[in-house]
């Protein structure tokens, strides 16, 4: 129901086609936030493995398309494949998935760069989907909560005064 002009998320497809297109100045604030901290903490992606946990409409799929996007042939995985074999040798995983502490230290290998977007409620504490003893062994680690989100809700800021 939301315009195209006004639709900040970039969730109708309308708006997400013209992003794909490059007809916009906006950005799907999740791509974003994560373009933003690649940016900022100087993590080329070029010729790296990347490994996407969660096809959803908020993380999974837009990422996907972002980095698709960007020249990069990413994979994404959902809870029908298996995890290990797909993430022990990326060497960036971004999670989505919504589901506590799925990603363990012994899953990944040492310097891989972990990007946790997924949250998820476990006995009343807000966990993300990577687990925090993941940060010895990450050369990044954006934890969640606290990582992700705040930026995001930022590009989504940036994007009303976008257009």
């Amino acid at each position: 129901c939301v315009s195209v002009e006004i639709d900040i998320d970039m969730l109708s497809s309308e708006a997400f086609k013209k992003f794909l297109r490059k007809e916009t100045k906006r950005m799907p604030p999740v791509p974003g936030a994560i373009s933003e901290i690649f940016g900022r903490n100087g993590v080329d992606i070029k010729d790296k493995k990347v490994v996407i946990v969660g096809k959803g409409k908020l993380v999974g799929k837009p990422v996907f398309l972002w980095l698709m996007s960007r020249g990069m042939m990413p994979v994404i995985i959902d809870e029908r494949d298996d995890l290990c074999l797909s993430i022990k040798d990326a060497d960036i995983i971004i999670s989505g998935a919504g589901s506590p502490h799925l990603i363990k230290k012994d899953m990944v290998k040492e310097g891989v760069v972990l990007i946790d977007v997924g949250t998820s409620s476990d006995k009343g504490v807000l966990r993300g989907d990577i687990d925090p003893e993941c940060v010895q062994v990450a050369s990044l680690f954006s934890a969640a909560p606290g990582g992700v989100g705040p930026i995001t809700v930022a590009k989504l800021f940036e994007n009303m005064a976008l257009e």
